[in-house]
């Protein structure tokens, strides 16, 4: 069931992606440097979108990484043995 669900908003992605860039359909010029880019302006922008999606996705995999880092630096704990240790402590006082 969720597989048919996730087909189907993705042809409906799909369907509506298809629909704005045939919309937006005027040639348009940009310029960079010495760049001349001549492209459909939907295109232009769902290149845009596209590149923002990559740049936040590079972002958020930097992230989990360094998160992974810092989780592996910090020595780990075994309360067991705490527990073992209190407990002798707690019969040697008796």
């Amino acid at each position: 069931m969720k597989k048919i669900v996730n087909i189907i908003v993705i042809v409906l992605a799909v369907i509506v992606v298809a629909v704005f860039i045939s919309e937006n359909s005027e040639i348009i010029t940009i310029r960079f440097l010495s760049w001349n880019i001549k492209s459909y302006t939907g295109l232009l922008i769902l290149f845009s979108f596209l590149s923002g999606v990559l740049v936040m996705g590079l972002v958020w995999i930097i992230n989990a990484l360094h998160k992974n880092r810092k989780m592996k630096e910090v020595p780990s704990q075994d309360l067991w043995d705490e527990e073992k240790e209190s407990k002798k402590d707690d019969k040697e006082q008796v």
